[in-house]
């Protein structure tokens, strides 16, 4: 679970059965919170990372979560540790690759992806729409989904535009896909379909 908060500075955190101290002195700071069977078993502050916004877990087991202005955070051994600031723009959603690497999109048109040793590279868009979720199929296929419908494949280290002009006004915000279709759910209800020869 990822998220915002705001808090006092050095305010402790009661949560049955673990009290948690807050050492942070911003009032906006990304939290990691990490469940296991049923109860907490660890709740940081990731300063200076801001809001987190989304969080996978990669091939090799490596637990990473992104967020406001590209801050990318690494879960690892019940610690959380801020990797860094990897690119402009807010990211807005996470999903592993095949190969061990993770790929994130959000505002502006951002899409990346990080290897296991954080290296990251920044790849080409066909939109500056704010890319707000993503999905992999079982074969590793990308699809991101953007504001006013679009929807995007990713082709190489870059993403092309496949829903061309709908005439759609609703953001494109979940995507269920296979090898040969992809599903996505727009912020009206609505739902594109499509299917690949």
């Amino acid at each position: 679970v990822t998220g915002g908060v705001t808090a006092p500075s050095a305010a402790t955190v009661q949560l049955s059965p673990v009290s948690v101290h807050r050492t942070t002195t911003t009032d906006r700071v990304g939290v990691v919170v990490q469940y296991q069977q049923g109860r907490l078993a660890m709740m940081a502050d990731v300063p200076p990372a801001g809001r987190l916004r989304a969080v996978t877990r990669t091939t090799n087991a490596l637990i990473v979560a992104c967020g406001e202005s590209g801050a990318m955070v690494r879960v690892h051994q019940n610690m959380a540790e801020f990797v860094g600031t990897v690119c402009t723009g807010d990211l807005a959603a996470i999903a592993p690759l095949l190969d061990g690497q993770i790929v994130a999109v959000g505002s502006g048109g951002h899409a990346l992806t990080m290897n296991a040793a954080f290296a990251t590279k920044l790849e080409a868009v066909q939109t500056t729409r704010d890319l707000l979720c993503v999905g992999v199929t079982t074969e590793g296929t990308c699809w991101a989904g953007a504001q006013q419908a679009r929807l995007l494949r990713r082709t190489g280290d870059s993403w092309v535009r496949m829903s061309g002009e709908l005439g759609l006004s609703a953001s494109i915000v979940g995507i269920g896909c296979t090898p040969r279709a992809v599903r996505a759910v727009c912020t009206d209800g609505g739902v594109i379909e499509g299917q690949l020869p």
